[in-house]
């Protein structure tokens, strides 16, 4: 059963002990979790490890943890009777969120412990999803997880050499979300996040198995169509924002938002460098937004200096 408990913030900054009284006797048993917890190489073993320590010190029920950029979840022991969430942040930036499960309510003091613990994940984990982000690049799956520009241009650059060297087309398409900071600063990172990923999946559902699709910064998202000129991308392309504007979505906290994007499209020609295709799409999709947003808008130098 969830309860409405507050949501904690948690950084690896300025998190320090109550005092030398409390569970920990030393730092060394801090320092102990910390190396315990950075030498996991997955999500799931270094919740694994966390869930272990949280439950030989304060006999929990169990934990779970979200990452809606990935659509993950974990759920370890029984997940009832919540007695604490916490947001595990680094300056701006959201890495999941952990609930804690435990019959009996956690006083003050094994809370702020169990924060500092929290704490000592945030780095690890943000190291995960990083390693785990390129990885899916390098393999050439789609992603939304960190938005990685320079991976992404260094894939597009790839994909337009081999364009070259086959002599058949290539089209690049960004696709923003529009008023996407209006988005993020009404709801909460598990909101915000929860809309990136189902965002990610729509567009999946209208493209083929050999395009490409990754998210390139914060709401833009990059689709390498591989043998395609700019008016079939311009079809693909309205195929995502059609399906994207019909679409309710719908989070965890049965929050619906009506989402709709702007695209830029542009075909690679032979004298483009990463940073001219680059350019004529990011100026289509601004073009995109000027002409009133929720539009697709070919880079076909009419409106292109």
């Amino acid at each position: 059963m969830e309860t409405n408990k507050p949501i904690r913030q948690i950084s690896p900054h300025n998190m320090e002990l109550e005092t030398p009284e409390t569970l920990f006797e030393s730092t060394g048993s801090v320092l102990s979790y910390a190396l315990r917890f950075q030498s996991q190489l997955c999500i799931e073993t270094l919740l694994q490890s966390y869930e272990e320590c949280i439950q030989s010190l304060f006999n929990i029920h169990g934990i779970r943890y979200r990452y809606p950029l990935l659509g993950a979840t974990y759920s370890l022991g029984t997940t009832y009777n919540a007695q604490c969430n916490f947001q595990l942040n680094t300056n701006e930036e959201f890495w999941g969120d952990i609930t804690i499960y435990r019959g009996k309510e956690l006083t003050e003091s094994e809370m702020k412990n169990i924060e500092l613990i929290s704490s000592l994940l945030v780095h690890p984990l943000r190291a995960i999803i990083h390693q785990k982000s390129n990885s899916l690049l390098s393999f050439n799956e789609e992603t939304t997880g960190v938005a990685n520009a320079t991976l992404v241009e260094q894939l597009v650059t790839r994909e337009a050499k081999l364009a070259n060297r086959e002599r058949v087309p290539m089209s690049l398409v960004l696709i923003d979300i529009d008023r996407f900071q209006n988005i993020s600063e009404s709801a909460d990172f598990i909101v915000r996040d929860e809309i990136l990923y189902n965002v990610m999946r729509v567009m999946r559902n209208c493209i083929r198995d050999t395009d490409l699709l990754f998210r390139y910064e914060n709401d833009i998202y990059c689709l390498i169509l591989k043998g395609v000129t700019d008016s079939n991308a311009l079809q693909i392309s309205e195929r995502i924002r059609k399906a994207i504007d019909s679409y309710s979505f719908t989070t965890e906290k049965n929050k619906i938002s009506h989402i709709t994007v702007s695209s830029g499209i542009s075909t690679l020609l032979k004298t483009d460098s990463i940073e001219t295709i680059f350019d004529r799409t990011t100026r289509a999709v601004q073009h995109a937004k000027k002409m009133g947003r929720n539009q697709s808008i070919v880079a076909d130098g009419k409106f292109i200096s």
